[in-house]
């Protein structure tokens, strides 16, 4: 017994062990501005090189930001992305999901040297552009909702936000329209009505947006 939990201790060790920093990954480390410290704790979670974020300017172009990013299995993004943000936010670091695959292949966590969780949403210039809404109404919009219920965002891309409720709305009902009448896709192209969004708001403690 005491071999086999001794087995146990060392596999557990080497799964938590960072893989092998290239040279080009400590190059962009530095090119970013972040210690090698940072880069190893990415490392941790991904076999593949990690990389700069790419963010999107004014005219939604692809542009390299002060990030990185690294390529992690679907199935292992949520726990990746905890363990990332408990290393690495006492230090000043956002980490958040800026591709979901939706077990599709595999998602992409982002890392960048800021406290404002907004950050994430400007950098990725999240937006429902098929309705007019532009990345400073969806700040703006998250930020007035994270004011009266707490949001914990943990992913932001083009077109979705994903956040857990720090405090749940009383009315969930009358938050699921809120929602509704800011990004319609996730009741027209997802829960189906707002009463199944509210349920599933509040069962997951999850707020979730995307525009299609």
């Amino acid at each position: 017994m005491r071999a086999v939990l001794l087995a146990a201790l060392v596999l557990a060790s080497c799964a938590a062990a960072p893989a092998p920093v290239a040279d080009d990954e400590r190059a962009l480390a530095g090119k970013v501005g972040f210690p090698e410290s940072v880069l190893l704790e990415a490392k941790r979670h991904t076999a593949k090189p990690v990389s700069q974020l790419q963010g999107l300017d004014d005219d939604f172009e692809s542009v390299a930001v002060q990030g990185l990013a690294l390529s992690v299995p679907g199935d292992k993004a949520l726990a990746a992305l905890k363990s990332l943000r408990a290393a690495l936010a006492p230090q000043g670091y956002l980490v958040f999901r800026s591709e979901a695959q939706f077990g599709h292949g595999p998602d992409t966590l982002a890392i960048l040297k800021t406290q404002d969780q907004f950050d994430a949403l400007r950098t990725m210039k999240t937006n429902g552009a098929n309705f007019d809404i532009d990345t400073d109404r969806v700040v703006a919009r998250l930020g007035a909702w994270h004011r009266q219920y707490g949001l914990d965002i943990y992913g932001a891309g083009l077109d979705f936000v994903e956040a857990h409720f720090v405090r749940q709305p009383p009315d969930m009902r009358a938050f699921a329209q809120e929602v509704y009448e800011f990004c319609p896709d996730v009741v027209d192209q997802g829960a189906g009505s707002v009463a199944a969004l509210a349920h599933e708001m509040k069962r997951e403690n999850m707020l979730y947006l995307w525009w299609d």
